[in-house]
């Protein structure tokens, strides 16, 4: 007796699974689309999210029929511009797991919206353009993108200390804050960035005074100081500290 029962737990638990995972892929591939079309109808211009490049697999029609369309899965690239995306939006963003590339370009999304990307583990480029409404609280966030090498925060403003609180991005390669609040006090949280290659500091507050700081960056490559603070006498002792480095300076 004790035989059967066993096999019967042993061949309802083989009939249940199989149609347990269905049940949980057929969920996951619905939400998935709902986020990619409410992201999309959404979008002023183009489509808000798409796939670049090749996919190494597309689930057939007949698989598609049983578990769901995985199109979502697909999706890597997405670039969320004009005033109608706010932080549900962002959170949306978080159903589609393999985005690679993300763009904000809403003045309406917060330091709560981007709290929801916490999931995605795959981005690379990260850019947060105009933003004024983002203190600065979410970018813990980025230390847990592991692959991310591109940061650009252009035409945002993040408080007083808001570039403090960026984490120390080990593999970040390219770093962009033109047109920021940055000041010389950032300037020293950026070189605790030890890989980064490209820094564009244009039309912000630095000066003179925070350029010890950027000796630090020994794999800086390229510097850009357009309308900032800096002068020629301090721009001419940098070279000296980082000598493999294009380092361009002006003033418009």
């Amino acid at each position: 007796m004790q035989f059967r029962l066993r096999t019967l737990l042993i061949a309802v638990t083989l009939v249940t699974l199989p149609l347990g995972y269905v049940a949980w892929e057929r969920q996951q591939c619905r939400r998935g689309q709902q986020a990619m079309e409410m992201l999309n109808q959404k979008s002023e211009y183009l489509p808000a999210v798409t796939r670049f490049g090749t996919s190494a697999y597309n689930r057939p029609k007949w698989l598609k029929s049983i578990l769901g369309d995985d199109e979502f899965r697909r999706v890597n690239n997405a670039v969320l511009g004009g005033n109608s995306f706010s932080d549900s939006d962002v959170r949306a963003l978080a159903l589609l797991p393999n985005l690679d590339y993300v763009v904000i370009e809403s003045p309406n999304v917060t330091d709560e919206g981007v709290t929801h990307l916490r999931g995605l583990k795959k981005v690379e480029r990260f850019h947060v353009i105009g933003n004024r409404s983002l203190s600065g609280k979410s970018w813990a966030v980025l230390g847990e993108w592991q692959h991310l090498h591109v940061l650009w925060l252009d035409g945002s403003h993040f408080g007083g200390d808001g570039i403090l609180q960026l984490p120390a991005l080990a593999n970040l390669k390219e770093l962009s804050v033109n047109n920021t609040n940055l000041t010389d006090a950032g300037l020293e949280r950026i070189s605790w960035l030890p890989n980064l290659e490209s820094l564009d500091l244009s039309h912000t507050q630095v000066s003179d005074a925070g350029l010890v700081h950027l000796k630090r960056l020994a794999n800086l490559k390229d510097l850009t100081l357009e309308n900032t603070k800096i002068t020629n006498a301090g721009v001419k002792e940098l070279r000296k500290a980082l000598p493999n480095a294009v380092i361009s300076h002006w003033k418009s």
